[in-house]
């Protein structure tokens, strides 16, 4: 039940990564502007960039959903996790220069999305550490060596 929530934070992660993407890509100076930071016609590459980031992080999302394996899905934390807490700090930043509400609001946001993961993960189901090695192959993976099943000669 807890890796089911997991997985819809994630999944909700990959919406709303997948969303920012189009709006960067297709409307690179809209994001910037909600805070008052006007993007050149010229500078859309930057957004662009971040558009591209912003797909990667989706793509990590959705397909540590849909694997079986708890070691994709403990990789997809760790890495929201990160990005969630950096972005956090990069909020913080702005904000010690000069309030803005949107900035602020991303920063509770961010807050929010750490301790959700956190705590999903780590306190319900999902240990952050690896669990230790047993020396069996985890079920319904491939074999470590894909061409000791093929029929084809060497």
């Amino acid at each position: 039940m807890r890796l089911t929530i997991l997985r819809t934070v994630i999944l909700i992660n990959a919406i709303a990564t997948i969303a920012a993407g189009v709006v960067l890509f297709v409307f690179p100076a809209a994001i910037p502007s909600v805070v008052d930071i006007t993007l050149a016609p010229d500078q859309a590459f930057v957004a662009w960039l971040l558009g591209a980031a912003e797909f990667t992080v989706a793509a990590l999302c959705i397909g540590s959903v849909h694997s079986p394996s708890h070691d994709v899905l403990r990789l997809a934390t760790t890495t929201l996790l990160v990005f969630h807490a950096a972005s956090a700090v990069a909020d913080a930043m702005a904000l010690a220069q000069t309030f803005s509400l949107p900035i602020a609001l991303n920063l509770a946001l961010r807050i929010v999305m750490v301790i959700l993961l956190a705590s999903e993960a780590g306190g319900w189901g999902l240990p952050l550490a690896p669990p230790p090695r047993t020396g069996l192959p985890e079920p319904n993976l491939p074999p470590a060596n894909p061409c000791a099943a093929c029929p084809l000669p060497r």
